[in-house]
């Protein structure tokens, strides 16, 4: 439900709002699924890391019309 997504989106375990992901044209749209491709720098811990680009995607898993499930994929 809703808590959980709010609850999921302010732990310090969550990708998604994090990681500055770039969505990409890839879309798989395969209902009750669909797939948004993404590319994204990762974070890293030491700072003279250079960033490089990374590709992943995120499922999110549809229910009565609503996103009952976000599976990252990255």
């Amino acid at each position: 439900g809703i808590t959980k997504v709010k609850e999921h989106l302010n732990s310090t375990e969550q990708r998604l709002c994090s990681e500055n992901f770039k969505i990409r044209s890839s879309w798989n749209i395969n209902l009750p699924n669909v797939t948004i491709g993404v590319k994204y720098f990762p974070k890293s811990s030491n700072p003279e890391d250079r960033p490089f680009q990374k590709y992943g995607q995120i499922q999110f898993v549809l229910e009565n019309d609503k996103i009952i499930r976000i599976v990252d994929e990255s």
